[in-house]
């Protein structure tokens, strides 16, 4: 049987889409979870089709509804989740800890947290079934200087509560890893997403293959890793 990924966020021009891509190459079902552009799902959904089965599904994971539609409405379509890819967090804007807006900051760290809270639980659920599974999320690369306090502040809290998983899914043979590149340019065409790796440039379909290696089953004991992209 097919493995599943749900992946949020996976329509856009940057590392959510080249991970469903890639995973769509290597024979995964593909759960792909978009927001509001509409266009850019249809042109996705299109070219995941030429390499696997693949279901469109709106919601905004943001909020807790969504959350909890969007996992219902993977399963209803598959009948299993094997790897869930939590991608899309804050905003990004520039501020220092003596001057940044409150209110701005706790947005940015219940749009990091909440699709964690939400989105794990429901997703270790099915995974314990098979005593198998592995989840990613992205973060932000802390050896590199940002200019945004609050985007930092918000992206150490989902880290930390990504973090706080490990054990309890450990138990059931399920992996957690965290990717935390720098900045990364995103595609100017779709048909960018199959070139090969540019050692000079680091692009989101380099960091797509490292995601899709982790969750293939020779990688099946790492875990509890925060995996920083050097380029």
């Amino acid at each position: 049987m097919k493995k599943v990924a749900l992946i949020t966020g996976g329509t856009g021009n940057g590392i959510g889409r080249s991970v469903a891509f890639e995973l769509s190459k290597r024979g995964y079902s593909i759960a792909l979870n978009y927001r509001s552009n509409d266009s850019k799902a249809k042109e996705t959904f299109e070219l995941l089709q030429r390499y696997s089965d693949v279901v469109l599904i709106q919601e905004d994971i943001f909020l807790e509804d969504g959350c909890q539609s969007l996992v219902r409405k993977t399963l209803l379509s598959f009948g299993r989740i094997d790897v869930l890819y939590i991608g899309p967090g804050s905003d990004f804007q520039v501020d220092t800890l003596n001057d940044h807006d409150k209110e701005w900051l706790e947005d940015n760290i219940l749009r990091e947290v909440l699709p964690v809270m939400q989105l794990v639980p429901l997703c270790l659920a099915d995974m314990r079934k098979r005593h198998n599974g592995t989840i990613i999320g992205m973060v932000s690369n802390t050896d590199l200087p940002s200019p945004s306090y609050s985007y930092n502040r918000a992206k150490q809290n989902r880290t930390n509560l990504l973090l706080s998983y490990v054990d309890l899914a450990w138990k059931d043979g399920i992996t957690i890893n965290l990717i935390a590149p720098g900045p990364v340019e995103g595609y100017s065409s779709i048909d960018e997403m199959d070139e090969p790796l540019n050692m000079g440039v680091i692009k989101p379909n380099d960091i797509a293959r490292i995601i899709a290696d982790l969750c293939e089953n020779q990688n099946r004991f790492t875990t509890n890793n925060v995996f920083k992209i050097r380029f």
